[in-house]
């Protein structure tokens, strides 16, 4: 059986999720989790030095969801699911972001028709007109945008914006493209929950 280049961990074999014993499933278990813990342990190290401490209360716009993308974000990190990080990031911003320009309403220019059919971009260019994100924010979550639909809605080969393609101009291996878009997905994310109106500081 490979082993995953990424997590470290095996593939779930068909035999081991289809048993209707608990032993089989259990002793995969304890094996991909040795097998995949360094791996793990050097991901949790750079999430930990890029969040910083964790002595502090964060509230969230948007509530249980926001809240559940946020760390669903970070546990896809450290367990090697590196796109879904991507994926989870940008689902965190994007919902908390309405949540922000919904509650300010008219203040910003914004109903909750236009927020409905709004796209990431529209938010996105929104947000910054409403003073929410600075230029350099903005130009981030562009980026975080077109980051994940490279992932949703990957280009054909032929058109030469493939990952492939991608592959041979950074002169990189796939899982190595995953992980450098996850970590910068994550720092975006952090640098912007150090602020308000992101959160809500006690």
């Amino acid at each position: 059986m490979q082993k995953s280049l990424i997590s470290g961990a095996a593939p779930l074999d068909k035999e081991t999720a289809m048993t209707t014993s608990s032993k089989k499933p259990m002793k995969w278990l304890i094996d991909q989790d040795a097998k995949s813990l360094n791996a793990r342990v050097t991901r949790l190290q750079y999430m930990a030095r890029q969040f910083g401490s964790q002595d502090r209360f964060i509230l969230f716009h948007g509530g249980m969801l926001v809240t559940q993308l946020f760390e669903e974000s970070r546990s896809n990190f450290v367990n090697g699911q590196l796109i879904s990080c991507v994926l989870m990031c940008q689902c965190f911003i994007e919902e908390s972001l309405k949540v922000i320009l919904s509650n300010g309403g008219s203040r910003y220019d914004v109903t909750d028709k236009w927020l409905a059919r709004a796209t990431f971009y529209n938010i996105i260019e929104k947000a910054q007109k409403a003073g929410l994100l600075t230029q350099r924010e903005a130009n981030d979550l562009h980026w975080l945008r077109q980051a994940r639909v490279q992932y949703v809605h990957p280009k054909l080969p032929s058109t030469g914006k493939s990952l492939a393609a991608r592959v041979g101009k950074e002169n990189k291996m796939p899982w190595e493209l995953y992980e450098k878009d996850a970590k910068r997905a994550l720092r975006i994310t952090f640098k912007l929950i150090s602020k308000e109106p992101f959160i809500w500081k006690k």
